[in-house]
């Protein structure tokens, strides 16, 4: 048996644990730049707010019905998160963390009820001590344990707990469960099953292998299987390589100068690189991309990217941000409102397997291994960006708009909540 934990609305029940007054108050969070809607609480769902749009279009319902915007603070969400998923691995056998407010459980041989106690405990312990709402589906397969965390989230009898124990049960799940909201299947999709007579996931259930296989492919095949009761998919048994990684934000305000747009990348090189430690994994490559708003018809329109070899597979910073800074010599043209910028690393692989290098001595490795482990120790200790290198700049105006962001509670020392 499987089972998904699943953090609802994630970046709002993390305002709400510091802010308890907002508990049943319309709450919505934003993008960058204050731009889309990127989580809202149930009493916004229900006014017909749609997840990923412009904030500005719902303008005046958000002022009619008193609606609580929150600029993003992910160093907040993702210092939860981790909470949350610590709470989690601390009691159960086997983990995926599959992101940032979701995980799957593997129950194998657990007997139904102890995984019904299991999980409600789980429920209350994360509740009490991080004070995130989650809800729980669990079945055979994967899928279904998905579906059944549709239903605990979308009907209050569960109490946050569903499980499918019977065939029937299942059946009867996935009668009111639309194609469109299973695993797996996306929007395009499920716009193809609704043309073939498809709605819910009970008659795709039933669908014809070759059938399926012909439309939806294999993978389309096993989703199919799963939904049967039939396992396809496992948890990851080991930590999965990432094959790049890439830091990117929309500028605040556009940007028309070399020294802004180097600060830039800069920081997002830097970033990058501080992901990269994270994976205990090292580069070969590194990309550069700048653009202007390409939609804009009133401004010049400029996008290029460019990639090169680093010196050497590495993780430090400092040499991140000289090739970066490289490349951006190379694709900058003066002139232009630029809007945005990349830095991505590629061909990544795990620290531990690096390759020796003939000009890259290993006294200097390691001097820049000690570099790194202290500069990101301290950054952990007194919050992101204490300490920086130069080229990132000390007031960077290109910073994307947080106006109404809350205070950083648990990374910033200086932010911490005052009792008076």
């Amino acid at each position: 048996m499987y089972a998904v934990i699943d953090c609802n609305n994630f970046y709002v029940s993390c305002e709400r644990v510091f802010k308890p007054a907002l508990e049943n108050r319309p709450v919505v969070v934003l993008s960058n730049n204050d731009g889309c809607i990127i989580s809202r609480s149930s009493e916004v769902k229900k006014m017909g707010v749609r997840m990923g749009t412009p904030a500005f279009e719902y303008r005046d319902l958000f002022i009619k019905e008193n609606v609580h915007i929150f600029s993003p603070n992910f160093p907040l969400y993702a210092d939860l998160s981790s909470r949350v998923m610590m709470t989690i691995g601390a009691h159960v056998p086997r983990l995926e963390v599959y992101s940032i407010d979701e995980a799957f459980i593997d129950f194998a041989n657990f007997p139904i009820d102890l995984i019904e106690k299991q999980c409600c405990l789980l429920r209350k312990m994360i509740q009490k001590n991080i004070g995130i709402t989650v809800s729980i589906g669990v079945g055979s397969t994967m899928t279904l344990a998905k579906a059944a965390n549709e239903v605990a989230k979308n009907h209050a009898q569960y109490e946050g707990v569903c499980l499918i124990r019977t065939d029937y049960e299942r059946d009867e799940f996935l009668k009111n469960l639309e194609v469109e909201d299973i695993w797996g299947i996306g929007r395009r999709l499920s716009v193809f099953l609704n043309a073939h007579g498809i709605y819910t996931a009970y008659q795709l259930m039933l669908a014809d292998d070759l059938w399926v296989k012909k439309h939806m492919t294999i993978a389309g095949l096993n989703t199919v299987r799963e939904l049967r009761g039939i396992k396809r998919y496992d948890l990851a048994s080991e930590h999965v390589a990432k094959k790049s990684i890439i830091s990117s934000r929309t500028f605040g305000r556009p940007v028309t100068t070399y020294r802004e747009l180097s600060e830039a990348v800069s920081t997002y090189a830097a970033r990058a690189a501080e992901k990269l430690r994270e994976e205990k994994e090292v580069a070969k490559l590194v990309s550069v991309s700048v653009m202007t708003n390409l939609h804009s018809k009133n401004q010049k329109r400029y996008y290029n990217t460019l990639t090169q070899e680093l010196p050497h597979q590495t993780d430090y910073t400092g040499t991140i941000i000289k090739s970066a800074l490289e490349i951006l010599k190379k694709i900058y043209r003066p002139g232009y409102r630029y809007k945005k910028a990349y830095v991505s690393l590629h061909e990544l692989e795990k620290k531990n397997l690096e390759q020796q290098h003939l000009f890259y001595s290993q006294e200097k490795r390691n001097k820049e291994n000690r570099t790194m482990k202290a500069i990101d120790l301290i950054n952990f200790e007194f919050g992101s960006g204490t300490i920086e290198f130069a080229s990132q700049g000390t007031k960077p105006g290109w910073k994307g708009n947080a106006a109404k962001r809350t205070p950083r509670y648990t990374t910033k020392w200086e932010e911490l909540p005052v009792v008076e």
